[in-house]
């Protein structure tokens, strides 16, 4: 399945926007938090922001634009630059500082990675499924078997493995296992 952005889904929060990119089950709601995974894109439009609380869900964080310092509740800090990943308890209070553009994958019941790849140079490579796995697009286009992908789009597969070729594309894995 290929999800393009005019089909995302969007909605407010206090800081900024939040787009969501995939939910699975998919009859599953972010509100009601009865998702096993969720994959989204969100903008801070503000200087300084609080995390949402979401106890039990383990999550990944990766920057698209911009710069975020993250300050945990024992004065722990970290800093974001683009593309690096990091993966924490969202039941810890973090505070965020600076005004980005950020990819995040949550986990609840279940377990995976996100990964990131900058592909250079004609690339060819066998993707395998855990369970199930997306990739989503930050830049260039990247070809898996018939289906052609390009920025800003996400495609979802479940159970089996994928291969890819691209020329030139910076592209997020998304690995589910359980």
């Amino acid at each position: 399945m290929i999800k393009k952005i005019e089909n995302f889904v969007q909605s407010r929060w206090s800081g900024g926007v939040t787009t969501q990119l995939y939910i699975y089950p998919e009859n599953s709601s972010y509100s009601d938090r009865d998702f096993n995974f969720r994959i989204s894109i969100a903008t801070s439009e503000i200087e300084k922001s609080q995390f949402t609380h979401l106890p039990n869900i383990k999550r990944y964080l990766s920057i698209l634009k911009g710069r975020l310092e993250l300050t945990h509740e024992n004065g722990d800090k970290k800093i974001l630059e683009p593309y690096e990943i990091y993966c924490f308890d969202g039941g810890i209070p973090i505070e965020a500082e600076g005004v980005v553009k950020d990819f995040n994958l949550m986990l609840k019941n279940c377990d995976g990675e996100l990964l990131f790849y900058e592909l250079k140079e004609t690339n060819s490579f066998k993707l395998e499924t855990q369970r199930m796995l997306g990739i989503f697009c930050i830049a260039g286009e990247v070809n898996i078997s018939n289906l052609k992908i390009k920025a800003d789009e996400i495609v979802i597969v479940e159970g089996e493995d994928i291969e890819l070729k691209t020329k030139s594309a910076k592209i997020f894995v998304i690995n589910i296992y359980n």
